[in-house]
C-alpha cells in the first residue's frame, strides 16, 4: 500500500473516530433523558388524575356526612329506635327477619314496603336525591339493627345488617365514614360508590344512612386528554379489575407490570412493560382518600405504545444517524485531497534524489512552498552545495569534521550547564515552597485581626458607623476575605509542589456532595446574576471513593468559575453519569465566554489567567484549577474540558466508584 492510501485511511480514522464517539454519547445520553422525561409526564398525569378523584371522593364523604346530620334524619332514625325501645333486641330482630322474608317474596310489593316507601323521611330522600340526578343514586336510611326507615327506591329486601355496607359501616359505629366500591345502583341502573354514616345520637349509634354517588363524574375525570387513540386512561382496583368498566378502552383486568404495581403498593411511578404484544410505557398514581373503603386502593394509569411515546427520541437518533453520513460524505474526499497534498512533495522529492544519487550534483532542486516539506528542499540543494565543495576539497571536509566535533565539544559543556542550572532551579523552587508556606501563615493572623475588628465595628450598636464608614469596613472586610482566600490557594498550591497534600479516601455519597458543593456556590452564582441547574437532585444516589473535602472544594472552584467567566443571565448545568471502566463522570457546563484554542493549553497552569481583559473584570489568582487538577490526580481521578470561544465551557472530572478499587496508596 502507498504512502498515499495510508496517509488518507489515518486522516479519515483522525477525523471519523472522536466524531462517532460523539455522536453515539450525545445520542445514547439525550434518548436516555428524552425517555426519562416521557415517563415522567405519563406519571404526572396520572398523579393529576388520581389528585382529582382523590378530591372528588372527600367532597362525596363530606355531603354524606353534613346529610347525615339533618335534623330531620336524626328525628326520624331516633322515632324508630324508639318505637321498639324497652323491647329485646332479639325479639326485634325476629321482627325484622319476619318482615324481611314476606318482603324478598313478594319482591318489596308488601304492605311494610310501601308505607317505608311513601313516609315523609323517603319522600325527603328523593328530593334530595332529584336535586343532583346526574350525581345521585338510591340513597338508604336504617336504625340500629338494620331494619330500613327510608329508601328513595324499591329494595330488594328489608334487612340491610346482612350487607356488606351494613357491617361495615357498623363495625365504624364511632362517627367514621366507610366508602363502599359497590359497583351498581339496581334503581339508577348505573355504577355507583356507597357512602355509609354512622348517625350517632348523644354519642350512640343509632343508625346508619347509605348514599350512593354516580360515578359518571369520574368517568369523565379520567376520559382521554389526548388526540391519538393510542394512549389509554383508565382505573383499576386493588384487585386488579376495572373500576369504572364501559369506560375502558382495554380488556379491565390488570397486565403482569400493572399487577406488580399494585401488590406492591407504589404511590407513583412510571414503568415499561416489555411483556404484551405491543410494548407500552405507563405513568401511575395511587388514589388515597382520607376514609376508610373497601378497595385497599384505587389506581390510575395512563398507557401508551413505546414506538409512539419514544417517536422523539427515534427521529433525534435519525437525524444524528443522517448527520453522521454527512459528514463522512465530506470527510472521505477532504482525506484523500490532504494526503495527495502531502505525498506529492514527497514523491516529486523522490525523484530528485534519485538523480542525485546518480551522480548528478549540478540539479537544484528549489521550491517556494513556506511549510516543513519546502525547508526540507531548500536542505536538499544546501547539503547538495555542501557535498560539491567536499568533494572539491578534502581540507573544507576536515576543517567542517573539526567544527563539527567542537560544536559537540560546546554542547556538552552547555549541557553540563543547563544541568546544573536545574539543580539550582529546583532548590530555588523548595526554597520558595518553603518561604510562601511561612509567609501565607504569618499574613493569616494579621488578616484576621483586621477582619475581626472591621466586623466589630459595623457590629457596634451604641457607635454605629457612618454609610460612608460602613463602605469603607465593607470594602476591607471584602478586601481582606479575597486575601485569605489568596493565601489558602497559595497553602494548597504550596503542600502540592512540596508533595505533602494529605488526601484521605472513603466511600461517599456523590448525589450528597455535588449538591452540597452547589449549595456553597449559590452565592457566587448569584453575585454574577446565573443560574445553576441542578440534574443530579433527581438522579440515584451512587457511592464513590474520594476525600470529601477535597472533592467538594474541586466541585465548587469548577462552579465558581463557571459563574464568573459566565455572560449575564447566564446559566451552568451540573450532571453525573457512570463510565464504563468504573469511574463517576462529573460535569459543569457554563454558557460563557469560553477559551481559545491559543489558551488552552494553559489552563492548568499556575497564575495564568488566560488573558488580560478576564484578569481585569474577575477576580482571582489563576491558581485554582492547578490545585483542582493535582487534588483530582490524587484521588486517583481525572480531569478535563472542553470549550469554544464565545459558546462556553464544560469542565469534567472523573472520580473512582466505591465498588473500583484502587491499589496505589497515596
Amino acid at each position: 500500500m502507498s504512502i498515499r492510501w495510508k496517509l488518507s485511511f489515518v486522516f479519515l480514522f483522525i477525523a471519523l473516530t472522536p466524531l462517532v464517539l460523539f455522536f453515539m454519547i450525545s445520542v445514547t445520553n439525550t434518548q436516555h433523558i428524552l425517555k426519562q422525561e416521557i415517563g415522567f409526564s405519563f406519571e404526572l398525569v396520572a398523579r393529576e388524575k388520581a389528585g382529582m378523584v382523590t378530591s372528588t371522593l372527600n367532597h362525596r364523604v363530606e355531603e354524606a356526612r353534613a346529610l347525615a346530620k339533618n335534623p330531620d334524619i336524626l328525628a326520624a332514625v331516633a322515632a324508630a329506635n324508639l318505637s321498639f325501645s324497652g323491647k329485646d333486641d332479639v325479639v326485634r330482630r325476629q321482627n325484622i327477619l319476619r318482615i324481611n322474608k314476606a318482603w324478598i317474596k313478594a319482591k318489596g310489593d308488601t304492605a311494610e314496603a310501601r308505607l317505608i316507601h311513601n313516609n315523609p323521611m323517603s319522600e325527603f330522600l328523593r328530593t334530595y336525591q332529584s336535586r343532583r340526578p346526574h350525581v345521585h343514586g338510591e340513597v338508604v336510611l336504617t336504625d340500629r339493627l338494620g331494619g330500613t326507615i327510608a329508601m328513595t327506591g324499591t329494595l330488594p329486601n328489608y334487612d340491610q345488617a346482612n350487607e356488606g355496607w351494613w357491617k361495615e359501616g357498623f363495625a365504624n359505629n364511632q362517627g367514621k365514614v366507610y366508602i363502599a366500591d359497590q359497583g351498581g345502583d339496581v334503581n339508577t341502573n348505573t355504577a355507583v360508590m356507597g357512602v355509609v354514616v354512622p348517625i350517632l345520637i348523644g354519642r350512640k349509634f343509632a343508625g346508619l344512612l347509605k348514599v350512593n354517588f354516580k360515578m359518571a363524574h369520574i368517568s369523565t375525570i379520567i376520559s382521554n386528554l389526548y388526540d391519538t387513540s393510542d394512549v389509554s386512561i383508565f382505573m383499576l382496583r386493588s384487585n386488579g379489575k376495572a373500576v369504572i368498566e364501559p369506560r375502558l378502552e382495554k380488556p379491565g383486568m390488570a397486565f403482569k407490570v400493572e399487577r406488580q404495581i399494585i401488590d406492591e403498593g407504589l404511590k407513583s411511578g412510571w414503568a415499561e412493560d416489555h411483556q404484551n404484544s405491543t410494548p407500552i410505557v405507563m405513568g401511575y398514581a395511587r388514589v388515597v382518600p382520607v376514609e376508610k373503603w373497601s378497595p385497599s386502593n384505587w389506581y390510575v394509569f395512563v398507557e401508551r405504545s413505546l414506538d409512539a411515546a419514544h417517536a422523539p427520541v427515534t427521529k433525534l437518533s435519525n437525524f444524528f444517524i443522517i448527520g453522521i453520513l454527512a459528514v463522512i460524505f465530506i470527510v472521505v474526499p477532504a482525506s484523500g485531497y490532504m494526503a495527495d497534498s502531502f505525498t506529492q512533495p514527497l514523491l516529486n522529492l523522490r525523484e530528485h534524489l534519485a538523480t542525485i544519487a546518480e551522480g548528478n550534483l549540478d540539479i537544484i532542486v528549489g521550491s517556494d512552498r513556506a511549510d516543513e516539506v519546502g525547508d526540507v528542499l531548500r536542505d536538499i540543494d544546501i547539503m547538495v552545495a555542501r557535498l560539491k565543495r567536499t568533494l572539491a576539497s578534502r581540507d573544507d571536509l576536515n576543517h567542517e569534521i573539526e567544527s563539527r566535533i567542537k560544536s559537540e565539544q560546546a554542547l556538552n559543556e552547555r549541557s553540563q550547564e543547563l544541568q546544573v542550572a536545574i539543580i539550582k532551579a529546583e532548590d530555588a523552587n523548595q526554597a520558595k515552597t518553603r518561604f510562601l508556606a511561612s509567609m501565607s501563615h504569618e499574613l493569616r493572623t494579621p488578616l484576621n485581626a483586621v477582619i475581626g475588628f472591621s466586623q466589630l465595628m459595623q457590629l457596634n450598636s451604641k457607635e454605629p458607623l457612618s454609610p460612608k464608614q460602613k463602605m469603607y469596613t465593607d470594602n476591607v472586610i471584602s478586601g481582606g476575605s479575597t486575601l485569605l482566600q489568596l493565601i489558602d490557594d497559595i497553602l494548597d498550591l504550596a503542600k502540592v509542589e512540596a508533595g505533602k497534600l494529605h488526601i484521605e479516601l472513603n466511600d461517599y455519597d456523590a448525589k450528597a456532595i455535588v449538591c452540597d458543593s452547589i449549595m456553597l456556590a449559590q452565592p457566587t452564582a448569584g453575585l454574577y446574576a446565573v443560574k445553576i441547574t441542578n440534574h443530579v437532585a433527581h438522579k440515584a444516589s451512587i457511592q464513590i471513593r474520594v476525600d470529601n473535602l477535597r472533592l467538594k472544594q474541586v466541585v465548587v472552584n469548577l462552579l465558581s468559575n463557571a459563574s464568573k467567566y459566565n455572560k449575564p443571565e447566564g446559566t451552568i448545568d451540573v450532571d453525573y453519569t457512570k463510565t464504563d471502566d468504573g469511574y463517576l463522570h462529573i460535569s459543569v457546563t457554563d454558557s460563557g465566554i469560553g477559551i481559545g484554542e491559543a489558551n488552552q493549553s494553559s489552563v492548568f497552569k499556575p497564575f495564568d489567567r488566560l488573558g488580560v481583559e478576564r484578569a481585569k473584570t474577575v477576580e482571582g489568582t489563576g491558581i485554582g484549577l492547578c490545585i483542582a487538577k493535582h487534588m483530582i490526580e490524587n484521588m486517583h481521578g481525572r480531569i478535563g474540558f472542553t470549550s469554544r470561544e464565545g459558546h462556553g465551557s464544560t469542565f469534567w472530572i472523573d472520580v473512582p466508584l466505591a465498588t473500583h478499587r484502587l491499589d496505589q496508596k497515596l
